[in-house]
């Protein structure tokens, strides 16, 4: 067997994939009931048969129920991260669901004139490298579109209630937050200007900056900002931690690229 990365290996995996990627498909639907959480799933389905197809060994007959057993799992995780979600939720009175104002609001980071159009791609590129998920680029996307009015009408354009929009925005803003300090520390003043801001967080932040996610929001971003790291995610474990500090760092940035 050709080993991974060469034509025929790449090929060899490619045919096999669209072979039985639509079944794949239709089996992760009727766990998700929504094609495009369906389209999600088998998306990270595809990852892992990818990262470890050379363990058939060349049996190529096996792909189809190994390639399910993987779909069996990941939408088992799909199904915990779903009550997960819901646990999270919570219930918004009609008093909260005011007009938003424009994106620019939400997203002071750049020049307004280049705004949209910064902010589309990072949301793709963000979604394509499986920072967001489908549903989570869906809403910001929407949004930056369609335009802002309420939750309950952006909601109702995507098909989910006015709460679920509203989780869902707030969750994708924190990771694409998160995108923006990993990937665009230039667009955010770069390294002295994070570096400031950190340092500040540090004494001033209310809540305040706990010692794990100083140490975390150091290691993953400012020592990687001129040496990039190959895990997009950070060391396991650090996710809410990072999250958390860029949350509260970001609002000791300079007024000009504050988000």
């Amino acid at each position: 067997m050709a080993e991974p990365g060469t034509k025929p290996w790449r090929e060899t995996f490619e045919g096999l994939w669209r072979q039985h990627q639509v079944i794949l498909v239709r089996y992760c639907y009727g766990f998700t009931h929504d094609f495009a959480e369906a389209e999600g799933v088998c998306q990270e389905v595809g990852l892992r048969v990818w990262k470890h197809f050379s363990r058939l060994g060349g049996d190529y007959q096996l792909f189809g129920p190994w390639a399910l057993a993987i779909a069996r799992r990941e939408c088992a995780r799909w199904g915990k991260q779903r009550q997960t979600d819901r646990e999270r939720q919570v219930s918004l009175s009609s008093e909260d669901l005011l007009p938003l104002e424009d994106p620019a609001s939400h997203f002071e980071f750049v020049e307004t004139g280049d705004l949209r159009a910064f902010l589309l791609s990072c949301l793709e590129e963000a979604a394509t490298g499986g920072h967001l998920t489908v549903r989570e680029g869906a809403v910001v996307k929407e949004g930056l579109t369609a335009g802002f009015e309420n939750w309950a009408s952006l909601g109702q354009r995507l098909g989910m209630k006015d709460n679920l929009a509203l989780v869902t925005f707030n969750r994708a803003i924190t990771k694409l937050r998160v995108f923006l300090f990993q990937y665009y520390p230039d667009t955010l003043g770069g390294l002295a200007v994070l570096r400031g801001a950190w340092a500040e967080a540090r004494r001033k932040s209310s809540p305040a900056l706990t010692e794990g996610e100083s140490n975390v929001f150091e290691r993953i971003i400012l020592r990687s900002i001129n040496l990039r790291s190959e895990d997009q995610n950070g060391p396991s474990g650090g996710k809410a931690a990072l999250r958390a500090a860029c949350r509260k760092i970001a609002k000791f940035l300079p007024s000009s690229v504050r988000n």
